[in-house]
């Protein structure tokens, strides 16, 4: 999917399927980037270390993902998931 979403935006990318936590490669990037996906990390330690050792020095580590705090109120939840 990534690659056709590339190829259609016209795109030069690379893409690879890894384990962020085993992440290793010869050369370093400015940017790492998690999406939603922290949360399934087994040893989110392990894929810190990796991130550090991928990044050029003053890199950025960028990571989004969501956790619904514990006991949220319907209408709380409503705002951020609205009824089909």
């Amino acid at each position: 999917m990534a690659r056709k979403a590339a190829a259609a935006e016209g795109v030069s990318a690379k893409f690879l399927l890894m384990d962020a936590e085993e992440m290793k490669f010869e050369q370093t990037f400015d940017v790492v980037w998690s999406v939603e996906s922290i949360s399934h990390y087994p040893q989110k330690e392990k894929f810190f270390a990796a991130a550090a050792q991928c990044l050029e020095p003053g890199g950025t580590l960028a990571i989004t993902d969501w956790f619904k705090k514990e006991r949220l109120a319907e209408r709380e939840y409503e705002k951020i998931h609205p009824a089909d």
